[in-house]
């Protein structure tokens, strides 16, 4: 809150308040939660996907690979991210390496897998991830946003929920990623 204002410096309304006051206290009410940032520290470390949901406009929710995904995000405190999700279901290909396999077994075991990497900022309550590599082309030198959310949980550790408020431009759906810290992880 900025220093009093001087009451000969204001006219005063008719219950007695500093009118000036009291538009000084909304303003600094208003920038206070416009400018309330997520700091860096609280991002930085590396998480592992519990849960991660599509809401279609209609209400249904989806599981994307089928509910059976794993994932890790990592933020570091150099501004750099690496997230990558992948279905836990998909099949060997039963060779050496992946480019050994055939040009289908490849395109099966990349549809199961997402993965990217770049640098993040904080504004406000959004995380921008600045895409420089991408299992998917289209992303490579885009920004994927993500709203914050915290959620504590009972045992006294805290969920990061990554929420994207509009996927896809015909039907808008919001993706929701919960994850947990992983020096937290319970045993």
């Amino acid at each position: 809150m900025p220093h009093a204002v001087s009451r000969s410096r204001c006219h005063a309304d008719s219950s007695g308040l500093c009118v000036l006051d009291s538009v000084l206290w909304i303003l600094c009410s208003v920038l206070s939660l416009l400018g309330s940032v997520i700091p860096m520290h609280d991002l930085i470390g590396t998480w592992r996907l519990i849960d991660w949901t599509v809401t279609m406009r209609n209400g249904r929710v989806t599981h994307p690979f089928g509910g059976k995904a794993r994932g890790l995000i990592t933020y570091t405190d150099e501004g750099r991210m690496v997230a990558t999700l992948m279905k836990t279901d998909r099949e060997s290909m039963g060779t050496r390496t992946f480019n050994e396999a055939t040009a289908l077994d490849r395109a099966s075991a990349a549809a199961g897998y997402l993965s990217y990497a770049g640098t993040y900022e904080i504004i406000g309550d959004e995380v921008h991830h600045h895409v420089e590599v991408s299992l998917f082309p289209d992303w490579v030198g885009g920004t994927q946003v993500r709203h914050i959310e915290w959620n504590h949980n009972a045992d006294g550790t805290t969920d990061l929920v990554l929420s994207d408020l509009g996927v896809g431009s015909e039907r808008p759906t919001v993706m929701r990623l919960r994850w947990h810290r992983v020096t937290e992880e319970r045993t």
